[in-house]
């Protein structure tokens, strides 16, 4: 359940030499609130695994917020524009206090059809309701103990943290967009991402705990439990704050649409071209003691490399849709060891054709 609350004011009250300022302030008020019910047997416990609990929660979130655009530079030699932006928030969390966030960055414009733009943030995540309240869910998983050398298949549940705080992360962006004059309707981006998240609220897998634990990470080996003769009984999947994630990437994003007779001077509709590539360079998860890059780990979803293209082609009644999508080589696991853990690459292709048969306002048919 969200009950939430707002009052804003924007407006343009005074102008630079190069243009109206444009500012935004307001408050915010929300409540978050959950509540499940489970059956007895599972509140009891008498499932093999699974048995969710019956949960109950809710926070409140109090927001004040500044936002601004100064325009610096307008149609000069030098810049066709240059604009800052800049925002600053304070935000009261219920379950964790107060935490500010900002952000800085400029857009600059050298000619038209080429654009800069640079943001510096410091941005935060609260834990949200399933990371604090989710209820003790039972699952097993099979973990190779690097105390005893011994491999079995160990209870590994999972549920809330309530002693969970806000991930705090320095955000640095930087890219480029092209729209030549030569070649109208095709836009060209390219974007450079660097995110350093402090305290980032996650979930280790039951043998990354117990590794961890074995390397030094003291903190984590509360979250296992032995029996008397020294083997693993279990291992809490909990949320926690790790110390710290390192993200690294670029993202590319190349469009196009035209009328089709502009290429083939005899043919009608519409054509529209979609690139989106994305490279993950680094991602590193540090817990004070291990520091473990998983980019390239297919089996967690980071692959170094993935991308979509997509053409599409609309005429009268008649629509048409390819696209191909492609995930890029990695390995499965970097904490597990396997034979082979190399996984290929993939590539999906989807197509789809439509005729719209009748719409005359008030029905269609397709």
């Amino acid at each position: 359940i969200v009950q939430a609350a707002a009052a804003s004011l924007s407006g343009e009250p005074f102008s630079t030499w190069a243009g109206p300022v444009s500012i935004a302030t307001g408050l915010e008020y929300r409540k978050d609130s959950v509540e499940q019910r489970v059956d007895a047997m599972a509140q009891a416990s008498l499932f093999s695994i699974g048995n969710p609990k019956a949960m109950k929660g809710s926070y409140d979130v109090q927001e004040a917020f500044v936002e601004t655009v100064i325009p610096l530079a307008k149609d000069m030699a030098f810049a066709q524009s240059l604009d800052f932006n800049g925002a600053v928030r304070a935000t009261n969390y219920s379950t964790s206090g107060t935490v500010w966030t900002w952000k800085a960055g400029f857009t600059y414009e050298p000619f038209d059809g080429l654009k800069f733009r640079a943001t510096r943030s410091r941005d935060i995540r609260a834990p949200n309701l399933s990371e604090l309240y989710s209820s003790y869910v039972l699952t097993f998983s099979s973990i190779t103990d690097p105390v005893t050398g011994r491999q079995s298949t160990v209870r590994s549940p999972q549920q809330g943290n309530l002693a969970l705080q806000p991930e705090e992360a320095d955000t640095f962006t930087a890219g480029i967009v092209y729209e030549p004059a030569f070649a109208p309707r095709l836009r060209l981006s390219v974007d450079y991402y660097d995110i350093d998240l402090q305290g980032a609220i996650s979930t280790l897998t039951g043998q990354g705990i117990v590794n961890r634990c074995a390397a030094g990470a003291a903190d984590l080996c509360r979250f296992i439990t032995r029996n008397p003769d020294g083997s693993l009984n279990e291992v809490m999947r909990t949320f926690i704050n790790l110390s710290s994630i390192q993200v690294r990437g670029v993202d590319t994003e190349v469009s196009y649409s035209t009328p089709l007779s502009n290429i083939f001077e005899a043919v009608d509709g519409d054509l529209t071209l979609r690139f989106l590539a994305s490279y993950l360079d680094r991602y590193v998860t540090n817990d004070g003691v291990t520091s473990l890059d998983t980019a390239g780990e297919v089996g967690n979803n980071r692959p170094h490399w993935r991308w979509t293209a997509s053409a599409s082609y609309e005429n009268g009644p008649f629509k048409g849709y390819l696209q191909g999508r492609y995930v890029g080589e990695g390995v499965y696991d970097v904490e597990q060891t396997y034979d082979d853990a190399h996984v290929d690459s993939q590539f999906v292709t989807t197509a789809s054709v439509a005729w719209k048969i009748r719409d005359d306002g008030a029905r269609s048919l397709e």
